[in-house]
Formats: C-alpha cells, sequence, structure tokens
C-alpha cells in the first residue's frame, strides 16, 4: 500500500485550491524556484491529506491543517516559518516519561502558541469537502 498527498490552499474568498505536492514539498524546502506572488504577505490556510493506495484506489487516511506564513515575495517567510519549526520542536518536551508527575509549563506554552499561530482547526463541512476532493 503506497501512500499519497494532496495539498489544498483555503484562499480568502473562500475557494479551495489544490497545489501539487511537488511543488509544497519545494516550498517546504525552501526552493527559490517556487514563489505564490498571490499570498504575498499573507498566512494561507493549507491542508495536507494524506491517503493511502488500496487496490489502486485511494483511500483517505489523515488530515494535516497548518498556517504558511508568505514574505513579500510569496515564498515561504523563513523567519516565520522557523519560529513556528522551534515552537513545535519545544512542544514535543511535553512528551514526559511514563509515570512522571510533574508538567513543565514551558512545553505547554509552546504547545499552545504553536497551535495558535501555526495551525488551524477546520469546520466538519470543510473536513467533508476535503476527504471528497482528497479521494477524486
Amino acid at each position: 500500500m503506497g501512500i499519497g498527498y494532496r495539498v489544498y490552499i483555503f484562499e480568502e474568498k473562500g475557494s479551495i485550491i489544490r497545489i501539487p505536492f511537488t511543488k509544497y514539498e519545494k516550498l517546504w524546502n525552501r526552493d527559490p524556484s517556487v514563489a505564490f506572488p498571490q499570498y504575498t504577505s499573507k498566512r494561507v490556510r493549507c491542508a495536507l491529506i494524506s491517503v493511502k493506495l488500496k487496490d489502486r484506489k485511494p483511500v483517505f487516511w489523515m488530515m494535516d491543517f497548518r498556517i504558511l506564513p508568505f514574505n513579500k515575495k510569496g515564498r515561504l517567510d523563513q523567519k516565520v516559518f522557523d519560529e513556528g519549526s522551534r515552537l513545535g520542536m519545544a512542544a514535543l518536551g511535553r512528551i514526559s516519561p511514563k509515570g512522571k508527575k510533574v508538567i513543565d509549563i514551558q512545553y505547554e506554552l509552546a504547545l499552545k502558541e504553536y497551535q495558535k499561530n501555526f495551525t488551524w482547526t477546520p469546520s466538519e463541512a470543510e473536513k467533508n469537502i476535503l476527504k471528497e476532493l482528497a479521494l477524486k
């Protein structure tokens, strides 16, 4: 069973645009040849949908919802993106060994800030639309 990825951008005017995963991957890896001038200096809601292929047919697997920060050139804003990566990694520190009863507040604060500024929560209707789009 293979895994395929679908990437969707939610535009301000309400439309949902699919972008090729290879272009998303290049954007994520800071390839200077990839830019989205229509999103210059904006924070854009993005959905990354994973589908498994079973008997050569796509089957929904999971969803990830991110906010992509773009700079004035329409590329990923590296400073903001790096801050999100730092917060995401810091939040992982909240996973503690079994039996540990003390919670370190810095990890919880990092998680809250990460979720507030770098993720988003779709409505059930948006999730259903994405599932339908991803399985086409």
